[in-house]
């Protein structure tokens, strides 16, 4: 008797899935990663399923020597964004919002680097919600909470810019920027080191 996958029980099992325990087809791993599976962010399949949509993102809209130098900020505002929609908006989360809430959080930076207390706020909650995830993380960083660097203001407002710009540029080229940022970050705060 053959084997089959576990999840759809109809093709022949490839890998082995640590969450699951079980063998699954590589069809299942792919479609139901980080979405129905909780991941073991060790997963070889899942740290390559990363690479891979890296690159994507860097082809569709990016800058490759941008990325090595900030990696560990853009990742983890990144995983901000990721992390709220999975936990709290599901598929509803628009673009859009997303892209709101990055320029209220730019905005906010740049107002405060001019010496002006102002927040650029949103009625829309889902917008409030991501800007002030944003926030916080910009202040882990210039204060070097959290274990993570300290990094100086301008940078940080620097990363957030980048990453508007490239959300836009992936939105207006066809691809949803959410979908893709998942499947590029890990679900946990990476630290240097």
């Amino acid at each position: 008797m053959e084997e089959v996958c576990s999840r759809c029980g109809t093709r022949k099992p490839s890998r082995f899935c640590p969450t699951l325990r079980e063998r699954i087809c590589a069809r299942c791993c792919g479609k139901n990663r980080h979405k129905r599976i909780s991941c073991d962010e060790e997963c070889h399949f899942l740290i390559e399923a990363q690479a891979q949509a890296m690159k994507r993102l860097l082809n569709l809209a990016g800058d490759g020597s941008f990325e090595a130098e900030a990696f560990e900020v853009l990742h983890n505002l990144r995983m901000v964004i990721v992390k709220l929609r999975e936990a709290r908006y599901r598929s509803d989360l628009s673009e859009d919002e997303v892209l709101n809430a990055l320029s209220n959080a730019i905005n906010t930076r740049r107002a405060q680097a001019r010496g002006v207390i102002y927040e650029f706020r949103s009625p829309n909650h889902r917008v409030q919600e991501i800007t002030e995830g944003l926030m916080m993380v910009g202040r882990w960083y210039e204060k070097g909470e959290k274990g993570l660097s300290r990094v100086e203001p301008d940078k940080i407002t620097e990363c957030l810019e980048y990453l508007r710009r490239q959300a836009q540029e992936v939105k207006d080229r066809g691809v949803n920027f959410l979908d893709l940022w998942g499947e590029c970050v890990q679900r946990k705060l990476l630290i240097a080191n």
